[in-house]
């Protein structure tokens, strides 16, 4: 790749094991980053996520051009654009590895995939929930997640996601649950720890100038889950996290992951 990205992996050997990629911005010089072990952490850090759900794919193409396009202008980017690569395999919501998941996989899911039989799976995680406050992560995959994460202590950490509705129409709808609920989605919504709200304003102002219908807009949330990466790293390292949403329902793929990528070169020219 032009822009010199090394591809390391997280979990190498195991069933859930997954690549990441790490960019250099030109200044970092001799010690341009060749494992986690020599980042020049006194240098800014932006961590970005996609797929953390395989039933999520706009992020999964957005964290991929991210990856092979951008370049920082200072400090390091480290992309981790297919997460969880079992559930995207399976076009699984959740971390779903079997006994026929092949080790060095990294693929996009299967539109036409339904899943596996529930008594297949040896490990069935919500990856964003993995990370109650206050505790060590609750999955073997969590922990692994953790060790890389907490070495490099990311400045900045971006989680791309998907909602199956507008939260501009639906946020006033009862609601004591986000998964599997048919009157509430947070869809096209940046969710912004505390210490994240002015960058999020931004980048909500950011993609709604593309944005013409009022009902499609993007709105700021807060916080993100309490069990998910985002909140546990905000919570560790003060890092600034945010968790983006773009919406399935009637708009296309190719719209959505752009979306993806305008919101997060927002962030990079705001909190970088």
């Amino acid at each position: 790749l032009k822009n010199k990205a090394r591809q390391c992996s997280i979990s190498g050997g195991k069933q859930y094991a997954t690549k990441f990629y790490i960019i250099d911005a030109p200044d970092t010089g001799k010690q341009k980053l060749r494992n986690t072990n020599t980042m020049e952490t006194n240098k800014p850090i932006v961590l970005v996520t996609g797929g953390v759900h395989g039933t999520e794919p706009a992020g999964m193409l957005a964290a991929s051009e991210i990856y092979k396009q951008w370049v920082p202008r200072k400090g390091h980017l480290v992309v981790i654009p297919v997460i969880n690569v079992c559930g995207a395999r399976k076009h699984s919501r959740y971390l779903k590895c079997s006994k026929e998941t092949a080790t060095s996989s990294q693929s996009m899911p299967d539109k036409n995939s339904q899943g596996q039989n529930s008594n297949d799976p040896v490990q069935v995680d919500d990856l964003n929930r993995d990370f109650p406050p206050n505790e060590m992560p609750k999955s073997d995959f969590a922990n692994d997640i953790w060790d890389l994460v907490s070495l490099i202590r990311p400045n900045v950490f971006l989680d791309l996601h998907e909602g199956w509705g507008f939260y501009v129409q639906l946020k006033d709808n009862p609601h004591n649950r986000l998964v599997g609920n048919t009157r509430f989605s947070k869809g096209s919504s940046v969710i912004a720890a505390p210490n994240a709200l002015k960058v999020a304003e931004a980048m909500v102002d950011e993609v709604n100038k593309g944005v013409k219908d009022e009902k499609h807009k993007f709105l700021l949330s807060t916080p993100p889950v309490e069990e998910g990466l985002a909140m546990h790293l905000y919570q560790s390292f003060g890092t600034i996290s945010m968790v983006q949403e773009t919406t399935v329902k009637g708009q296309p793929l190719e719209l959505r992951a752009s979306q993806h990528v305008s919101i997060s070169f927002e962030l990079y020219c705001t909190a970088i």
